[in-house]
């Protein structure tokens, strides 16, 4: 009866580890803050810089009755606002050699470029998240007291947490500024999962939960629900 072997050691040279030949990616957070911002720089007249939008204003309340037999008086209509945007260039290069496409076991022409796309929508991202941080239409909540022109974050402690009261007030406050809706005649809102829970996890004063009013998903979905 021949010998049995349970051991490679006398073929050591032809064996090798098995890696997998498509590679992951690692988790990120998802870009959001750029789908809040709607406005482009529209049908521009020709190519360069700077760019400059026009906002016409509106004439002001005629409260005044007209008299039947009388023409009004023609009024001049009112000087556009003009806003001066300069574009800015940003982006992204990586290193490739003739020895890299060669020899990686991988797909290292696809995955750098999978790399520079999801760097380019994150680094985009990010330049609208900064713009928003540095807003100074601010509603905070300090030491439990709502401030509708809170301008410091800072002040903002550990147990001021995000109620519906804080919810609603915003609201009230985006209406009596004129805020155009963004759908439906609603507002968009991004908060950390933590302070979507403080939200949900309230019972408010009426019988539902705030957040199950009109709420798009129910109670369990990820929405906090509409105020």
């Amino acid at each position: 009866m021949p010998n049995v072997y349970t051991t490679t050691t006398t073929l050591t040279l032809l064996i090798e580890k098995a890696l997998n030949r498509e590679a992951d990616w690692a988790f990120r957070e998802y870009p959001t803050f750029r789908q809040m911002v709607d406005k482009t720089t529209g049908s521009l007249t020709n190519p360069g810089q700077p760019a400059k939008l026009i906002i016409n204003n509106d004439l002001a309340l005629a409260t005044t009755e007209l008299t039947e037999n009388v023409d009004p008086d023609s009024v001049a209509l009112p000087a556009p606002t003009v806003i001066t945007v300069s574009p800015k260039e940003y982006g992204n290069a990586t290193l490739r050699t003739l020895k890299l496409s060669e020899l990686t076991f991988t797909n290292v022409i696809g995955d750098i470029a999978m790399t520079v796309g999801r760097n380019m929508i994150d680094s985009v991202d990010k330049l609208y998240q900064n713009v928003f941080d540095t807003g100074s239409n601010i509603m905070t909540k300090e030491n439990a007291i709502y401030v509708s022109s809170g301008t410091n974050v800072d002040n903002v402690k550990t147990t001021d947490h995000l109620d519906a009261d804080g919810a609603a007030r915003t609201a009230a406050l985006l209406r009596t500024r004129l805020a155009h809706p963004r759908m439906d005649g609603l507002w968009s809102a991004i908060c950390h999962p933590n302070v979507a829970y403080d939200l949900k996890r309230e019972s408010g004063a009426s019988p539902e939960p705030p957040h199950r009013v009109r709420a798009p998903s129910g109670s369990g979905g990820p929405e906090p629900g509409e105020y």
